[in-house]
């Protein structure tokens, strides 16, 4: 029940001369090349500015805590930096990530996703490791402060996810603008998506 596909990185006779087409073959899957130099070519949107903008809304909802907390928080917004150096298109899937409480969790340093279901104890909590603004506020305070944190979170998170829809749809319509371009070069992304494609269809 396994499927076996093979991407050739160079010529596709290259490739079939080394056999990559029989192991596709022999594991009901398909075989195809790519460019291993090509990139796929980042397409702007009238969303991207507006995502980067709620993302940074999305970080202030992070509340740090424990020793590692802080050093956590600066991590997040590090690979924020990370991704959006390495191409536009790879900052965004970041964000669109991020914005998904279900896989995108940090628990471990940060109160609102610890106290996602509203049982987290506060009276354990060893206040300074806080940050400096709520080192001071009783059990009580920050709870509420938490509370109100995770309500802007889930705000700014549909927000992401309405853009993420719209981008991604902009980003389809111009892709089919582009389908009959005889310049565009197979990618690994593009390859990938059509094998599955017409794989999940059979």
């Amino acid at each position: 029940g396994v499927i076996v596909n093979t991407i050739y990185c160079g010529d596709k006779m290259q490739g079939i001369r080394e056999h990559w087409n029989l192991a596709g073959e022999c594991g009901n899957g398909s075989f195809t090349n790519i460019n291993q130099d090509a990139r796929e070519e980042d397409i702007p949107t009238p969303y991207d500015s507006l995502l980067f903008s709620y993302n940074e809304k999305l970080n202030g909802t992070y509340i740090s805590y424990g020793y590692a907390g802080a050093s956590y928080k600066t991590k997040q917004a590090q690979m924020d930096v990370a991704n959006s150096s390495m191409s536009k298109s790879a900052g965004l899937k970041r964000i669109k990530t991020k914005s998904n409480g279900a896989v995108y969790n940090n628990a471990q340093w940060d109160l609102v996703d610890a106290d996602i279901n509203g049982d987290f104890n506060f009276a354990k909590l060893e206040k300074k490791t806080l940050p400096d603004s709520l080192k001071n506020k009783s059990k009580g305070e920050l709870a509420k402060y938490v509370e109100e944190k995770s309500k802007e979170r889930s705000a700014v998170q549909k927000e992401i996810a309405t853009l993420n829809t719209q981008r991604d749809n902009y980003i389809a319509a111009e892709k089919a603008k582009n389908a009959t371009n005889k310049n565009n070069a197979a990618t690994l992304e593009t390859e990938v998506e059509k094998i599955i494609k017409s794989q999940a269809k059979r």
